[in-house]
């Protein structure tokens, strides 16, 4: 079974859609629906798969993102984030849509396009907002890892983490190399490094 994007149902959503699909159900989900939408169900072939364009909020949210694999991190990318999704991690981050259009390069305009007709961002586009989400999963993981994550607010810490100079690299903020996904792999990695006491 081809596996869906991860702009998708959380966890409880695609159990539910599993058992649709052995019963011969394919679940589509209108790319222009808002979040918290109940999904339309349609007829399909015996084994079809689910297909998903649009985000659910879900406590897992962000720690799906940082577990996928490379395949759903790719289709993910490839059919488009919805815009809607930017200023969703943001929002929660704590970031004014003037500092995200700047940490993560994008196109104020076109960006206000994509919001108003509903749609997706660009490939390139959606892999910086994508790998965005995927660093709060990081440090949502190494949280739930330290045994302690009662009360802590992953999102609202990386907003304020990517402001802060590190040494590691080279005392410039983790926000000045959010605009590339080679630059987010490279923040990731200091984060990885943090948490293995490299950089105490």
């Amino acid at each position: 079974m081809t596996k869906p994007t991860l702009n998708e149902p959380d966890t409880q959503g695609r159990s539910q859609t599993v058992v649709l699909e052995q019963r011969g159900v394919t679940v589509f989900v209108d790319p222009h629906a808002k979040v918290g939408e109940k999904l339309r169900l349609k007829s399909g072939a015996k084994n079809s798969h689910a297909t998903a364009v649009v985000f659910i909020e879900g406590k897992d949210f962000f720690l799906q993102a940082f577990r996928a694999d490379l395949m759903q991190v790719a289709t993910t990318v490839k059919v488009g984030v919805p815009a809607d999704q930017m200023l969703y991690i943001t929002d929660k981050m704590g970031w004014t849509q003037d500092k995200s259009f700047a940490a993560l390069g994008l196109s104020r305009a076109t960006f206000g396009r994509k919001v108003a007709s509903k749609g997706t961002l660009s490939p390139e586009a959606s892999s910086r907002v994508f790998g965005l989400r995927r660093l709060i999963g990081q440090v949502e993981a190494m949280v739930r890892e330290s045994g302690n994550p009662e009360g802590f607010d992953a999102a609202a810490w990386v907003g304020d983490w990517l402001e802060r100079p590190q040494p590691a690299l080279g005392g410039k903020t983790p926000s000045s190399f959010m605009d590339t996904a080679e630059g987010q792999q490279l923040v990731m990695q200091v984060l990885a490094q943090a948490q293995a006491g490299a950089y105490a």
